[in-house]
């Protein structure tokens, strides 16, 4: 708390945010701190610094006292830093070979991945088309359809920072409960996005609502009988994101480290230990799991998808056009369509600072 109260809250509000941290954005650069990238908004392979991969103010937040504060960047920091070393250790050469961790380091591992999975611009874009569609959806009756379909309800990006640390706590203690295994690969083949988080899950289909498969005249005869018999009518909107489902009972959480390993979380299990499961990818079967991974990676990104420096099939390789990122079950609706169709706006949207 001492550490909490002595920031500046200021300090770093108009600063440019990483959202994949700039250390990590490192091991992918080259000697002029450069990497390759595909952006899916502006559908376009580049050559980008590391400066470059970095959103102003993506992390800063209004204050109840109404100004701009940028707390939230530097708790981040908090805790990026003791990853960043761990990372370097696990991935150096002259560490032996499964090491232990100590409690401290295995959290504070664990802490960082959940992180990842929670503070990138996928969720944050979920949450302003949850907003959108609910805007919509109250205004159907008082708003001419075109007129509606044109229109946008956002939030603020405060619901995003706000809703950040239960979802990374709740992730976070999922893995501790998994045991850990470092992957690496005999040459660079893995990519890095800004959803930097892989879960491999299946991705059933049996989690609907009965109210799911409502048609607009079966909903319209229900709410005819609620209003005879003087009841308040409602029913269940299924609202699911495209892709995290299932990351609770997952097989497999991974993330990259570097353009040759990978840290993958396995099945929870009752009887983890701290040790650093390892194991060596060679010629057939490294080619094999990065063009997985790297598939999931790309489908997974929201914008950006980063690629090793001396990749030279990077650009020939096909990215995935921009999809829904949620799915809500029931009628077709001017609400409804907005959020089954594909992203016509990739990034999230931008606010303008408080003074």
């Amino acid at each position: 708390m001492s550490w909490l109260t002595s920031l500046d809250r200021h300090a770093k509000v108009g600063a440019k945010h990483h959202i994949i941290p700039r250390f990590l954005l490192k091991r992918w650069a080259n000697g002029a701190g450069q990497v390759q990238a595909f952006s899916r908004a502006d559908n376009r392979f580049s050559q980008r610094s590391v400066a470059d991969l970095a959103v102003r103010d993506f992390y800063t937040f209004v204050a109840v006292d109404g100004s701009s504060d940028s707390t939230f960047e530097e708790f981040l920091a908090k805790v990026e830093d003791p990853a960043s070393e761990l990372i370097g250790w696990l991935l150096s050469p002259l560490r032996s070979p499964g090491t232990a961790l100590t409690v401290d380091q295995r959290q504070s591992l664990d802490l960082f991945v959940a992180f990842q999975f929670a503070r990138g611009p996928r969720t944050r874009r979920e949450i302003e088309q949850i907003a959108d569609y609910y805007g919509k959806t109250m205004s159907e009756e008082h708003v001419d359809d075109d007129e509606l379909a044109e229109l946008e309800f956002v939030p603020h990006q405060n619901d995003h920072i706000r809703t950040m640390g239960n979802l990374a706590e709740s992730v976070w203690t999922n893995l501790h409960r998994r045991p850990v295994h470092l992957l690496r690969l005999d040459r660079p083949l893995v990519w890095l996005s800004d959803e930097p988080v892989v879960v491999d899950a299946d991705d059933t289909d049996d989690d609907h609502h009965p109210d799911c498969s409502l048609t607009t005249k079966e909903l319209r005869r229900r709410a005819r009988k609620a209003k005879t018999k003087g009841e308040e009518f409602s029913t269940i909107v299924h609202v699911r994101p495209v892709r995290r489902r299932g990351l609770l009972d997952a097989d497999a959480v991974l993330m990259p480290l570097s353009p040759q390993a990978v840290l993958a979380y396995g099945p929870v299990d009752p009887d983890i230990d701290l040790r650093i499961h390892e194991a060596t990818l060679n010629e057939d079967a490294a080619t094999e799991f990065a063009g997985e991974l790297n598939n999931k990676t790309a489908v997974g990104a929201l914008d950006v998808i980063v690629g090793p420096p001396n990749d030279h099939h990077f650009r020939d390789q096909p990215m995935p056009d921009p999809a829904p990122i949620l799915h809500v079950c029931g009628p077709k609706s001017i609400a409804s369509d907005a959020l089954n169709r594909p992203l016509r706006r990739v990034r999230p949207n931008r606010y303008l600072r408080q003074t």
